[in-house]
């Protein structure tokens, strides 16, 4: 089945993320999937139509979400380093994520379809509804990406959608 929603191309998700932090990211992907699961370290983007209805995934894990929220921010990258150490997110730098996964939203919509908003950025590990689990396991489109912040470091991100 074709989904009904687009994934961004990698230059797409890199000019975003430029334009959003005003610094040199790239986008490229992946040469390995991720094997993303809701016990992975990170967050989950969770995008749909309506409440009740979720078309679209974005995991960040530990290292991006850390990155991208403290460059978002202005947080010097030596700061964030310990969260990324540590594996999980401060809450300044979640709440920072959030806000760019909700800019983000705009990656997945399609003409001749309702727009797409951000309706929850879950932090990993957490409890993921099957519907949701069964999408990250067999999406209609995938896009693995690793995205280096310039200043700040990589890490990798998931894109999928039914």
């Amino acid at each position: 089945m074709a989904s009904v929603h687009n994934i961004p191309a990698p230059d797409a998700v890199a000019r975003l993320f430029n334009d959003l932090l005003g610094r040199r990211v790239v986008a490229k992907k992946s040469a390995v999937k991720q094997a993303v699961t809701p016990r992975s370290p990170g967050a989950f983007g969770l995008y749909g139509p309506g409440d009740d209805q979720i078309d679209g995934i974005v995991f960040c894990d530990v290292a991006l979400a850390c990155y991208s929220g403290a460059a978002l921010s202005l947080i010097p990258a030596a700061t964030v380093q310990q969260s990324v150490r540590a594996g999980k997110m401060a809450d300044g730098t979640f709440e920072n994520f959030s806000e760019v996964l909700n800019i983000a939203r705009g990656w997945f919509d399609t003409p001749g379809q309702p727009p797409v908003k951000l309706r929850r950025c879950v932090p990993a590990p957490c409890d993921l509804p099957k519907e949701l689990i069964a999408l990250l396991l067999k999406p209609a489109e995938r896009l693995d990406l690793d995205i280096e912040i310039d200043g700040y470091g990589a890490g990798k991100m998931l894109l999928v959608v039914k």
